[in-house]
């Protein structure tokens, strides 16, 4: 629109249909919106107030009652002395994912650190990129992002809980994860790049969704 001449293409004028629990209204985008048209010459302004009530005046009971929700839970004192990349990184995490802080905060359960399992695992994460670490990430603890303090701050189900790879017992089969404990049980295989295929198969197709084992 912006882009393009909308002389006698668009009838559009300064208002939107609104849903209101079902049923249909007109809301002004400014006063008397209904009865202005948008030309070449306002469509700039049109589009802003279009978004402007999108992204906020459409939803504000909706935001009102998110900072509402979010104050009782944090004291707004508190966030106030954040800047906002700051509170990005505490609510979200950290976007790159470091392997060698991993490696050094992960527990082995029947395995030794020099079996070929766990080193074809470390050499198959560090041959990833951000994103596949990122999908192994949320395929073994249900999120892709690591704690602002590392990997010696992953929490589980029940509090604090430290990545770990458990033997399986199996051979040549798709790894399997628990979320709730941060765990992948980790089967052997007969070479690196068998164990990267089933990884990366288990990653891609596998990461989602939600079961009981």
């Amino acid at each position: 629109m912006l882009d393009n001449d909308i002389d006698g293409i668009f009838e559009l004028t300064f208002s939107v249909e609104a849903d209101d629990f079902g049923s249909t209204r007109i809301v002004d985008l400014k006063p008397g919106g209904q009865e202005i048209p948008v030309t070449n010459e306002n469509k700039a302004e049109y589009v802003q107030l279009l978004v402007q009530n999108r992204l906020t005046v459409s939803i504000r009971e909706q935001i009102d009652a998110f900072k509402k929700g979010f104050d009782e839970i944090i004291p707004r004192d508190l966030v106030r002395i954040f800047s906002a990349t700051e509170l990005q990184l505490l609510l979200n995490g950290l976007p790159d994912i470091n392997v060698e802080d991993w490696r050094a905060n992960t527990e082995l359960h029947q395995f030794q650190q020099s079996d070929s399992t766990v080193t074809w695992f470390w050499r198959a994460v560090r041959s990833f990129g951000q994103e596949e670490r990122a999908k192994l990430l949320q395929f073994a603890t249900g999120s892709s992002r690591v704690p602002l303090e590392g990997f010696g701050a992953l929490q589980g189900a029940q509090g604090a809980t430290k990545f770990s790879l458990v033997n399986a017992h199996t051979k040549n089969v798709l790894p399997s994860a628990h979320t709730c404990f941060n765990q992948i049980d980790l089967p052997s295989y007969d070479s690196y790049e068998e164990l990267r295929r089933m990884f990366l198969i288990a990653i891609n197709e596998g990461s989602e969704g939600f079961g009981f084992a």
